[in-house]
């Protein structure tokens, strides 16, 4: 459901110390709403810098909907554990102890001003071991093939499509390349 400018403003990713809440990019590159949640769990109390990106989400008032981001985050986790251990074959790369780094993005691409068609998000890599992706029916996510040419990725229900990342590309000396995608 659409949030209102009051909720907005309470969500606003501007007011977490921890990079996480509501923002909006509309620019040369970018045309989306989104909003930011990681692992929920309390704010370290000194650094090392990296540590602000650990700490509590801002959240919506409605309890319920909060508890069913919380699930999905934990869901993705064990599926991402799985599929990095598959892909790497390397099932101690993150042992069960360990708490990766975690960030989910709810993104609403939407019309430009004057419904000229344009990207929602340039093309790009995203700089990580790997990133699960869900897509509503409208679809608009595509994937770059090694020889250059755009592929668009179904829109299927059920269906959770998987990049690799930058950090994965390095880990693995470029044998597994990071993919490059956009959403028009």
């Amino acid at each position: 459901n659409p949030m209102d400018i009051e909720t907005h403003r309470t969500l606003a990713i501007e007011t977490s110390p921890h990079y996480r809440g509501y923002s909006v990019m509309h620019n040369e590159r970018d045309w989306r709403e989104q909003i930011h949640f990681g692992r929920e769990e309390l704010a370290p109390g000194t650094p090392p810098r990296h540590n602000q990106l650990r700490g509590p989400n801002l959240w919506p008032a409605d309890p319920t909907w909060r508890a069913r981001m919380i699930d999905l985050m934990a869901d993705l986790e064990r599926a991402a554990r799985d599929i990095l251990a598959a892909i790497t074959s390397n099932s101690t790369l993150l042992p069960e102890t360990e708490q990766p780094y975690l960030l989910l993005k709810l993104i609403h691409y939407q019309q430009t001003p004057h419904a000229a068609p344009r990207s929602g998000v340039a093309p790009h890599v995203d700089f990580s071991w790997i990133t699960l992706l869900l897509q509503d029916t409208a679809g608009g996510l595509e994937i770059r093939t090694p020889d250059g040419s755009w592929l668009p990725v179904p829109a299927e229900p059920g269906l959770i499509p998987v990049n690799t990342g930058e950090i994965l590309e390095c880990f693995t000396r470029g044998r597994i390349p990071a993919t490059p995608h956009r959403v028009l």
